[in-house]
Formats: C-alpha cells, structure tokens, sequence
C-alpha cells in the first residue's frame, strides 16, 4: 500500500488550504470519507497519509505539495479467536462505544481518556482487552491524553460485524449490541464501560447531586434511557445528556453497575461521605 509524507510546512499548508471556505471539519471528514479525528491524525503527521487521500485532499484543497512516497509491507492477517460474550467483553463493548475508536483505514482499536484522571483506569482497560482478545495493547501518551492502541484488522471487522460497533464516526451509529441488551448482567456491564469512559459524577449548587453520562448521539442516548428504565433505574436525557439526580437512584448505580474507574468513585465517596472500601 502507498503512502506519501509531507513536511512540516507543506503539510500545514496543504490543510491550510484544505480548511479555507465555509466547510467544517465535520463536513470535511463526510466528503473525505473519514473520521474527524483521522484527518487531525493527518495534520499533526501522527499517520502517512494513503496517496488515494492524498490525492482527494490536493484535488479539494486545490494545490499540490511535494511529497515522498513510501510503500508498506503487506499486511499479514492476525490470528484472533472471536471471545466468548460475557461481562469482561460486554464492559469493553462499552468502553469503545464510549471514548473508544475504531478506524477502517489504519486499522486502529484504541480507547483515550484524561492523562490526568484515568492513568489508573487505562491500566484497569489494558488488563481487560489483552485477556480478552489475547493481543497486546501499548499505552500511549499525547499531551493531555492517554490511550491503549492495538492494530488488528480481524478484531475491528470482528467488533463491527459481530456487535454493531461503529468504524470511524459514531454519531448517529451507536447501539447497543442486541445480546447484551437482552441480558441484564450484560447490560451492566456495558453501562459500566460506558460510564467509565464517557461518564461524570459531581455536585451542584452544593447538595444537588449528578450523574451524567455523555453522548452527541441522541438516538443513542435514547436506547440508553430505555434499557436502564428496563433495570429499573429512573433517569433522563436533555441535550447530549443522560442524567440521574436522585441520591437513591445514584446509590443504587454504583451499587449495581460498580464503576471501575477510580475517578467516578472517589468523587462518589467523598460527596455520599463514605469511607473508600478497605481491600
């Protein structure tokens, strides 16, 4: 397969001109049949560009720059052994539908989250997709971000095929993978790495205390609302949020979700005023 590799220069001007006029970036991405977060994987020189992208960006950009072009080995499949749907794979379900990513054309499976705040959790992830699907994933830190990464073709048609999980853009492409809806252990799960990753905990005006989970895609958080009314949780949605603001319904999530992330789960404590569980 071939690629091409820009300089500094020529690269930032290339986009430059790519981005002139009215279009966003997400506008861009639809007409480049892309992820919005690839073609910034493009600009910073993260990814080689494939000359058939290339080529569309020169032809809309309207200007050509110079550019080497390089080959890549062909690519050899890897062996993967499809994992048996339990709550380890439906919480990973969630985790990726949440802050996760796959990519059709580099073949990416990765989650990012908050350098910051989730340096336990990614571990906590780590652990979990390496037994899982039986592959390495390399944590990898960017500025503010930290993700676990892997490249694996077979796993990402495998995870769209087989669940539904999105490849490039997720909004308005979201669900929830029918068996774990059906399964109530499952559906837990799911929320669990949902809300691990796309999920916040906080107090307003001093007492009133939230729970949100956050997603762009209303259809989604929809079908979200409806399976967690069907555990019997009372919530809402307004905007890109689902929330729960009655203490006893906030209670009664981590008492059966059980979040992981160290996060949600300190601020839970300190706000009910509870003692960390001693292990």
């Amino acid at each position: 397969m071939k690629f091409v590799k820009l300089n500094d220069l020529d690269r930032k001007r290339l986009f430059e001109n790519l981005k002139r006029g009215d279009k966003s970036w997400n506008d861009l991405a639809k007409e480049l049949r892309l992820s919005r977060a690839m073609i910034f994987n493009y600009i910073n020189g993260s990814f080689p560009i494939p000359i058939e992208i290339y080529e569309e960006i020169s032809r809309i950009s309207g200007i050509k720059v110079p550019v080497i072009i390089v080959e890549k080995k062909r690519y050899l499949k890897k062996e993967i052994i499809p994992p048996k749907l339990d709550e380890e794979l439906a919480e990973i379900l969630g985790a990726l539908n949440g802050d996760g990513h796959l990519s059709g054309i580099s073949n990416e499976i990765s989650v990012t989250c908050s350098r910051e705040l989730d340096r336990e959790y990614i571990f906590h992830l780590k652990e979990l997709f390496e037994k899982k699907f039986g592959i390495s994933f390399k944590i990898v830190i960017q500025g503010g971000a930290i993700r676990i990464r892997t490249y694996c073709k077979e796993l990402v048609e495998h995870l769209n095929k087989r669940y539904g999980l999105p490849i490039g853009k997720k909004k308005n492409n979201l669900v929830i993978p029918k068996p774990v809806k059906e399964n109530p252990e499952l559906l837990r799960a799911y929320i669990r790495g949902l809300f691990d990753t796309d999920g916040s905990i906080y107090v307003r005006r001093k007492k009133d205390f939230i729970l949100e989970i956050i997603s762009v895609d209303k259809r989604f958080l929809e079908e979200l609302k409806m399976s967690l009314k069907g555990l019997g949780f009372e919530c809402g949605t307004s905007g890109k949020n689902l929330y729960f603001y009655q203490k006893n319904m906030i209670k009664r999530f981590f008492d059966e979700i059980k979040p992981a992330n160290s996060k949600h789960l300190k601020k839970y404590w300190i706000s009910f005023g509870l003692n960390a569980p001693v292990v």
